[in-house]
């Protein structure tokens, strides 16, 4: 595995030589690449197909172009952050989710866009999530918990801070599954 994290000024072009000396990489952090972009993530999708695990927490220029193309090419992957990744949108998280249908671990935190429909479409494909974050994503509400505490039976770590919309109901549902 390898570790960028707070690699500020890497871009595709650093990504892109890394990559293609390191194709058999299962595991990289690129927490805090702020200059990353879709065409790093294509190319890291392009030449490290055999990637487990990825970190691409405040990534914030990635959107769902890469995401779809990792997700096709990496489609290995178990454990995902997307941390503050603010363009990634609930269709985005469907077609991760088709492609990538063994994720064990996914954070989604700050990621404002998604709503129910990602996060159904998320669960509809991942059944074998242990680990969620959706810490600060507003717009989830308490049957978007049943669903992923029906879906996901093996569920051992959910995040929810920040949530106005979730009741006693949503942690009810949690709780019995």
């Amino acid at each position: 595995s390898l570790d960028l994290s707070h690699c500020a000024k890497i871009t595709e072009i650093g990504l892109e030589s890394m990559a293609q000396f390191c194709p058999g990489l299962t595991g990289m952090s690129l927490f805090w690449c702020v200059q990353l972009k879709d065409a790093g993530l294509i190319t890291l999708a392009e030449h490290c197909p055999g990637l487990t695990t990825l970190n691409l927490s405040h990534c914030s220029q990635i959107s769902g172009a890469g995401l779809s193309i990792l997700a096709k090419r990496c489609s290995g992957l178990t454990s995902l952050n997307l941390s503050h990744c603010v363009h990634i949108t609930d269709a985005d998280l469907t077609v991760l989710a088709q492609y990538c249908g063994g994720l064990t671990s996914i954070d989604l935190s700050y990621c404002a866009k998604i709503t129910s429909a990602g996060l159904k479409g998320l669960v509809k494909h991942c059944p074998w999530l242990t680990e969620v974050n959706l810490n600060w994503c507003a717009q989830i509400t308490d049957s978007d918990l049943t669903a992923l505490s029906q879906r996901c039976p093996g569920l051992v770590s959910v995040a929810l801070t920040h949530f106005i919309s979730i009741t006693d109901a949503g942690l009810t549902a949690l709780a019995q599954y």
